[in-house]
Protein backbone atom coordinates (compact mmCIF):
# COMPACT_ATOMS: atom_id res chain seq x y z
CA UNK A 1 0.00 0.00 0.00
CA UNK A 2 1.70 3.75 -0.94
CA UNK A 3 0.98 6.60 0.88
CA UNK A 4 2.75 9.86 1.56
CA UNK A 5 6.19 9.59 3.06
CA UNK A 6 5.58 12.04 5.75
CA UNK A 7 2.91 9.95 7.50
CA UNK A 8 6.34 8.06 8.68
CA UNK A 9 7.32 11.18 9.80
CA UNK A 10 5.41 11.82 12.34
CA UNK A 11 5.89 10.48 16.17
CA UNK A 12 3.69 8.00 17.12
CA UNK A 13 1.70 7.61 20.35
CA UNK A 14 2.80 4.88 23.38
CA UNK A 15 0.27 4.27 25.49
CA UNK A 16 0.23 1.71 28.68
CA UNK A 17 -2.70 -0.66 28.48
CA UNK A 18 -2.61 -2.90 31.68
CA UNK A 19 -5.38 -5.52 30.30
CA UNK A 20 -3.43 -5.94 27.30
CA UNK A 21 -0.41 -6.42 29.05
CA UNK A 22 -2.32 -8.89 31.44
CA UNK A 23 -3.43 -11.17 28.62
CA UNK A 24 0.07 -11.27 26.81
CA UNK A 25 -1.19 -9.23 23.68
CA UNK A 26 1.35 -6.57 23.65
CA UNK A 27 4.59 -7.19 25.31
CA UNK A 28 4.60 -4.92 28.93
CA UNK A 29 0.88 -3.77 27.38
CA UNK A 30 2.46 -0.98 25.23
CA UNK A 31 0.61 -0.16 22.43
CA UNK A 32 1.51 2.27 20.08
CA UNK A 33 -0.10 4.16 17.21
CA UNK A 34 0.70 5.65 14.40
CA UNK A 35 -0.57 8.76 12.18
CA UNK A 36 -1.35 6.30 9.29
CA UNK A 37 -3.08 4.14 11.71
CA UNK A 38 -6.04 7.29 12.51
CA UNK A 39 -5.96 7.84 8.32
CA UNK A 40 -6.41 4.22 8.32
CA UNK A 41 -9.52 4.44 10.69
CA UNK A 42 -10.66 8.28 9.47
CA UNK A 43 -10.73 6.99 5.74
CA UNK A 44 -8.61 10.03 5.05
CA UNK A 45 -5.89 12.66 6.20
CA UNK A 46 -6.80 16.27 6.32
CA UNK A 47 -5.92 19.12 8.42
CA UNK A 48 -8.49 18.21 10.98
CA UNK A 49 -7.33 14.87 11.54
CA UNK A 50 -3.79 15.98 11.41
CA UNK A 51 -4.25 18.53 13.80
CA UNK A 52 -6.55 16.48 15.99
CA UNK A 53 -3.73 13.96 16.24
CA UNK A 54 -0.89 16.17 17.11
CA UNK A 55 -3.18 17.61 20.21
CA UNK A 56 -3.68 14.46 21.43
CA UNK A 57 0.07 13.67 21.20
CA UNK A 58 0.87 16.92 22.20
CA UNK A 59 -1.66 16.72 25.20
CA UNK A 60 0.05 13.72 26.24
CA UNK A 61 2.98 14.86 26.34
CA UNK A 62 2.02 17.68 28.77
CA UNK A 63 -0.03 15.54 30.97
CA UNK A 64 2.67 12.48 31.59
CA UNK A 65 5.71 14.36 30.77
CA UNK A 66 8.33 11.32 30.90
CA UNK A 67 5.65 8.74 31.90
CA UNK A 68 4.09 6.46 29.31
CA UNK A 69 0.34 7.63 29.28
CA UNK A 70 -2.51 5.23 30.49
CA UNK A 71 -4.64 3.64 28.53
CA UNK A 72 -8.70 4.67 30.07
CA UNK A 73 -7.41 7.71 32.24
CA UNK A 74 -7.94 10.69 30.32
CA UNK A 75 -11.54 11.01 29.05
CA UNK A 76 -12.55 13.20 25.56
CA UNK A 77 -16.13 14.63 24.94
CA UNK A 78 -17.14 15.32 21.69
CA UNK A 79 -20.29 17.64 20.97
CA UNK A 80 -23.81 15.48 21.35
CA UNK A 81 -26.31 17.68 20.47
CA UNK A 82 -27.14 21.84 20.10
CA UNK A 83 -26.39 22.73 23.79
CA UNK A 84 -22.87 20.99 23.58
CA UNK A 85 -21.99 23.17 20.48
CA UNK A 86 -23.07 26.35 22.68
CA UNK A 87 -20.99 25.41 25.54
CA UNK A 88 -18.17 24.51 23.02
CA UNK A 89 -18.58 27.54 21.32
CA UNK A 90 -18.49 29.76 24.74
CA UNK A 91 -15.50 28.16 26.61
CA UNK A 92 -13.30 28.65 23.26
CA UNK A 93 -14.54 32.23 23.12
CA UNK A 94 -13.72 32.73 26.84
CA UNK A 95 -9.84 31.49 26.03
CA UNK A 96 -8.49 34.91 24.84
CA UNK A 97 -10.96 36.68 27.75
CA UNK A 98 -8.95 34.45 30.26
CA UNK A 99 -5.68 34.89 28.60
CA UNK A 100 -6.34 38.86 28.36
CA UNK A 101 -7.61 39.05 32.04
CA UNK A 102 -4.64 36.80 33.64
CA UNK A 103 -2.01 38.95 31.71
CA UNK A 104 -3.64 41.89 33.03
CA UNK A 105 -3.51 41.51 36.33
CA UNK A 106 0.39 40.32 35.94
CA UNK A 107 1.06 43.24 34.56
CA UNK A 108 2.26 41.73 31.13
CA UNK A 109 2.06 42.79 27.45
CA UNK A 110 0.38 40.06 24.94
CA UNK A 111 2.20 40.04 21.79
CA UNK A 112 -0.26 37.76 19.42
CA UNK A 113 -0.70 36.36 16.06
CA UNK A 114 -3.22 35.78 13.28
CA UNK A 115 -1.05 33.75 10.41
CA UNK A 116 -2.17 30.93 8.71
CA UNK A 117 -0.87 28.71 5.28
CA UNK A 118 -2.05 26.42 3.23
CA UNK A 119 -2.39 22.51 3.90
CA UNK A 120 0.56 22.05 2.13
CA UNK A 121 2.96 23.77 4.82
CA UNK A 122 0.80 22.78 7.97
CA UNK A 123 2.73 20.05 9.16
CA UNK A 124 5.91 22.44 8.53
CA UNK A 125 4.46 25.17 10.71
CA UNK A 126 3.67 22.73 13.73
CA UNK A 127 6.97 21.57 13.61
CA UNK A 128 8.44 24.95 13.18
CA UNK A 129 5.64 26.39 16.57
CA UNK A 130 6.98 23.49 18.25
CA UNK A 131 10.66 23.88 17.79
CA UNK A 132 10.78 27.50 17.78
CA UNK A 133 8.70 28.44 21.27
CA UNK A 134 10.10 25.68 23.04
CA UNK A 135 13.55 27.08 22.76
CA UNK A 136 12.50 30.32 24.02
CA UNK A 137 11.32 29.90 27.56
CA UNK A 138 8.92 33.06 27.07
CA UNK A 139 5.27 31.44 28.37
CA UNK A 140 2.39 31.10 25.52
CA UNK A 141 -0.66 29.94 24.31
CA UNK A 142 -2.10 28.58 21.46
CA UNK A 143 -5.61 28.29 20.49
CA UNK A 144 -7.53 28.47 16.64
CA UNK A 145 -9.02 27.04 14.17
CA UNK A 146 -6.99 23.94 12.85
CA UNK A 147 -9.47 23.10 9.81
CA UNK A 148 -8.01 26.44 8.13
CA UNK A 149 -4.52 26.00 9.11
CA UNK A 150 -4.58 29.00 11.44
CA UNK A 151 -3.38 29.35 14.73
CA UNK A 152 -2.73 32.27 17.19
CA UNK A 153 -0.28 31.82 19.16
CA UNK A 154 -0.13 34.06 22.03
CA UNK A 155 3.18 34.85 23.41
CA UNK A 156 3.08 36.38 27.30
CA UNK A 157 6.28 37.46 28.32
CA UNK A 158 8.11 39.28 31.25
CA UNK A 159 8.52 42.81 30.99
CA UNK A 160 12.22 41.77 30.77
CA UNK A 161 11.46 39.17 27.55
CA UNK A 162 9.47 41.69 25.30
CA UNK A 163 12.41 41.84 23.02
CA UNK A 164 13.23 38.50 22.33
CA UNK A 165 9.49 37.91 22.42
CA UNK A 166 8.93 40.95 19.09
CA UNK A 167 12.25 38.97 17.73
CA UNK A 168 10.32 36.17 17.85
CA UNK A 169 7.01 37.43 16.56
CA UNK A 170 9.08 38.40 13.40
CA UNK A 171 10.98 35.17 12.79
CA UNK A 172 7.33 33.63 12.59
CA UNK A 173 6.06 36.18 10.24
CA UNK A 174 8.90 35.82 7.65
CA UNK A 175 8.54 32.26 8.22
CA UNK A 176 4.81 32.31 7.55
CA UNK A 177 5.62 34.22 4.55
CA UNK A 178 8.09 32.48 2.99
CA UNK A 179 5.47 29.28 2.38
CA UNK A 180 3.22 32.54 1.01
CA UNK A 181 1.07 32.34 3.53
CA UNK A 182 -0.92 35.05 5.56
CA UNK A 183 0.20 37.36 8.61
CA UNK A 184 -3.84 38.46 9.02
CA UNK A 185 -5.97 35.33 8.76
CA UNK A 186 -9.08 37.06 10.34
CA UNK A 187 -7.88 40.11 11.99
CA UNK A 188 -6.57 43.91 10.65
CA UNK A 189 -3.42 44.69 9.36
CA UNK A 190 -2.97 47.76 11.68
CA UNK A 191 -0.18 49.57 12.43
CA UNK A 192 1.97 46.65 13.92
CA UNK A 193 1.87 44.19 11.36
CA UNK A 194 2.01 47.06 8.10
CA UNK A 195 5.61 46.19 7.47
CA UNK A 196 4.56 41.87 7.21
CA UNK A 197 1.81 43.36 4.81
CA UNK A 198 4.19 44.86 2.29
CA UNK A 199 6.64 41.60 2.31
CA UNK A 200 3.06 39.24 1.95
CA UNK A 201 1.75 41.15 -0.93
CA UNK A 202 4.54 42.98 -2.64
CA UNK A 203 5.62 46.24 -4.09
CA UNK A 204 2.99 45.97 -7.11
CA UNK A 205 0.14 45.15 -4.92
CA UNK A 206 0.71 47.95 -2.58
CA UNK A 207 0.09 49.99 -5.52
CA UNK A 208 -2.96 48.92 -6.97
CA UNK A 209 -4.22 49.51 -3.01
CA UNK A 210 -3.28 53.21 -2.95
CA UNK A 211 -4.79 53.60 -6.27
CA UNK A 212 -8.06 52.32 -5.05
CA UNK A 213 -7.40 54.29 -1.38
CA UNK A 214 -7.26 57.24 -3.53
CA UNK A 215 -10.08 56.79 -5.38
CA UNK A 216 -12.26 56.39 -2.04
CA UNK A 217 -10.78 57.99 0.29
CA UNK A 218 -8.53 61.13 -1.03
CA UNK A 219 -8.23 62.66 1.80
CA UNK A 220 -6.75 59.93 3.83
CA UNK A 221 -8.84 60.36 6.15
CA UNK A 222 -9.50 57.00 7.31
CA UNK A 223 -7.24 53.94 8.93
CA UNK A 224 -3.90 57.20 9.03
CA UNK A 225 -0.80 55.24 9.60
CA UNK A 226 -2.29 51.79 8.71
CA UNK A 227 -1.42 50.35 5.84
CA UNK A 228 -0.47 53.90 3.86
Amino acid sequence: MEYPKFFEEIETIKLQDGLSGFLGAFDNGIIEFSFLDVVKTAGHSCPTVLGAYLMTLEGLKALYKNETPKRGEIFVEFSQNENDNATFHDFRHQIPVMVNEKNSRAGREKIGTDMAVSDKYFMEMMNFYEKTLSNTGIPYVIFGHLGDNHLHINLLPQPSQKELALSLYDEIARKIISWNGTVAAEHGIGKKKKKYFYEMVGKNSIEELKAIKNVLDPQMRLGRGNIF
